[in-house]
């Protein structure tokens, strides 16, 4: 009997917090060395909270890429919206992870969809001189 009230207690004294992440992108299917990732969405909190939003970048490892203070109210969208360098040492299948850390725990995460990173340098070129001249 002591136990379960010193569970209901544990409960009450607790912080609930959670969030909804919510992850739409990249536009593409593939990204080549010098593209951008585009990446948008939102978070949406069910109390008042302080914490981290955090991007990383996964394939084979994973690479975090941005991570911001916020305070996110009760009920309202904390909509995000990031252009995300390639780097040019990651190649393969990846993902955007999006996490919301509060109090060094980690109250939610999302992973977006499969993209492929390549390293071929593909684009499109429109020369307007007849003659080039490499210096």
């Amino acid at each position: 009997m002591k136990l379960w009230w010193l569970f209901v207690i544990t409960l009450l004294i607790l912080p609930s917090v959670s969030a909804i992440i919510s992850v739409d992108g990249p536009s593409r299917d593939v990204f080549n060395l010098g593209d951008k990732i585009d990446i948008k969405g939102y978070i949406l909190e069910t109390s008042d909270t302080s914490g981290l939003f955090k991007l990383s970048l996964s394939c084979k490892t994973s690479l975090p890429l941005v991570t911001n203070a916020i305070s996110l109210k009760k009920d309202e969208k904390f909509i995000f919206e990031e252009s995300l360098n390639v780097p040019v040492y990651l190649e393969g299948d990846c993902t955007i992870e999006a996490s919301v850390e509060v109090n060094g725990n980690i109250i939610e995460q999302i992973k977006s969809r499969n993209f492929q990173i390549s390293k071929n340098l593909d684009g499109r070129f429109k020369v307007k001189e007849n003659l080039i001249q490499l210096f």
